[in-house]
């Protein structure tokens, strides 16, 4: 392990004035990357899951098909390249364990967690076919805009009536599958999009999620609570109903400096046939002070409810 320290642009806001990009000289420690995880296909996990093969893989771990031997169901089964002796995953495992307590059709079934045999964390999760709804937008496939967020709201008033806040509203995470022969669209992810701490100084390096859907308060390093997701979901709103993403910029550091003091168009003057109310709704989900944005998201979902019925 390693201290450095080297010239990194972060956004400071000062005790008075705006905030800004500054240049300063940060000490950071460079810690070493990880050993990734002895998993592959064939390999039983746990004594349990059979590796079938990989789905996908992040920075923080990669997800496999698998099989559970005893019953012989497929499930998802992801990895983390933290070690599971390391703090952030035991913080990611209590909250797994709050996570599992969530049991809603438009939320994942959070199956299992436990350990390889090289000491790395890992859970299982029900295995989901289709695609996100990420894919499915770079795709330019037609959507169910309005179904797809009113579930998105179930799913998040699923969430936060058992305290779980998932930090993370982004289309990567919302799966686009079928259940009960209906499209269904499935809240992913949860646990690893964590807050940034309490520093008035954030470097963009240091940030998880896409910038774009960050909320104001993880930009400047600050708690989050259910709000953020409330943010979140005004953000993939006005993408989804305006068919264009929001704080656009070619570095991080801009797009994050418009996610502090951009306020976006409102809906109904970029989106033909969105109600005022419709794009009031939105523009509230959408305040950069959390504290004037929806209360809670079973009160979003009531006002959802009355603006889309008479949209």
């Amino acid at each position: 392990m390693t201290h450095i320290a080297q010239p990194r642009r972060v956004l400071f806001r000062p005790k008075r004035g705006r905030l800004r990009l500054v240049e300063m000289n940060i000490r950071r420690t460079r810690v070493p990357t990880p050993a990734k995880p002895e998993v592959r296909g064939g390999v039983v996990v746990a004594d349990r899951y059979r590796i079938d093969g990989v789905l996908g893989e992040g920075k923080m771990g990669r997800v496999f098909e698998a099989i559970e031997l005893e019953t012989l169901n497929r499930v998802a089964l992801k990895v983390s390249y933290l070690g599971s002796g390391d703090e952030p995953f035991q913080r990611f495992l209590r909250e797994v364990e709050i996570t599992r307590s969530v049991r809603h059709p438009n939320v994942v079934r959070i199956l299992d967690a436990g350990r390889t045999d090289d000491q790395h964390g890992f859970i299982t999760l029900e295995l989901l076919e289709g695609r996100t709804l990420q894919e499915a937008l770079h795709d330019g496939e037609d959507v169910p805009k309005e179904l797809l967020l009113q579930q998105l709201l179930d799913a998040l008033v699923a969430c936060h009536d058992v305290g779980v806040v998932h930090r993370d509203i982004t289309p990567k995470n919302i799966f686009m599958t079928v259940r009960f022969g209906r499209m269904a669209a499935v809240l992913i992810d949860f646990g690893l999009g964590k807050p940034v701490g309490g520093s008035r100084m954030t470097d963009p390096d240091d940030l998880l999620g896409v910038p774009t859907y960050l909320t104001p308060e993880q930009v400047l390093g600050e708690d989050v609570d259910a709000r953020a997701d409330i943010y979140g979901f005004g953000v993939v709103a006005h993408e989804l109903l305006s068919g264009t993403r929001l704080f656009q910029a070619e570095e991080t550091h801009a797009v994050l400096q418009k996610v502090l003091e951009e306020v976006p168009p409102r809906l109904d003057t970029v989106a033909p046939g969105v109600s005022s109310a419709l794009a009031d709704l939105v523009a509230r989900c959408l305040e950069k002070a959390a504290s004037a944005r929806f209360a809670d998201s079973r009160e979003l979902r009531e006002a959802w409810r009355a603006a889309t019925a008479a949209n």
